[in-house]
């Protein structure tokens, strides 16, 4: 008996103190939360991933959820930025395909349809998608005037 209640006092905790260790030794941001209780930065808004979203899903769908989404965060950087030297708005990363362009067109156009101006400079030099997006020409870009 005494062997058996040992057996499962261990194969009880051994899982658990694996599970809790691997908790413990997570430092990746997961959610929200992550952000909000270990830095002082402020978090305008939250993105969900948009799964069937064509390349403008503000302009195709001006109803949808991800657009109500990109509302709130533009409403919310309309109080962040209050002065008006603050005009700069800069979405970056450092891996590829996060979507830093898709963000930066659909909150670029958000903008633009509450009748406000944009521009839009797209700093990908090696594979420039920007112009697709907005099917515009790619005669002259940002190395054009650098």
């Amino acid at each position: 008996m005494t062997i058996l209640l040992i057996a499962l006092a261990l194969g009880l905790l051994i899982p658990a103190g694996i599970l809790l260790l691997r908790d413990v030794l997570d430092n990746k941001i997961r959610e929200r939360d992550d952000i909000v209780n270990n830095t002082d930065i402020p978090v305008i808004g939250t993105i969900g991933h948009a799964i069937n979203a064509g390349t403008l899903p503000v302009k195709e769908d001006p109803t949808s959820s991800f657009t109500e989404t990109l509302r709130r965060i533009r409403t919310n950087l309309a109080f962040a930025l209050k002065d008006k030297d603050q005009k700069v708005i800069m979405i970056t990363s450092s891996i590829s395909g996060e979507g830093k362009t898709f963000t930066a067109a659909n909150l670029a156009t958000i903008i633009a349809m509450n009748n406000q101006k944009v521009l839009l400079v797209g700093g990908d030099l090696r594979r420039p998608t920007l112009h697709r997006i907005f099917n515009i020409p790619n005669d002259a870009g940002l190395t054009s005037y650098i």
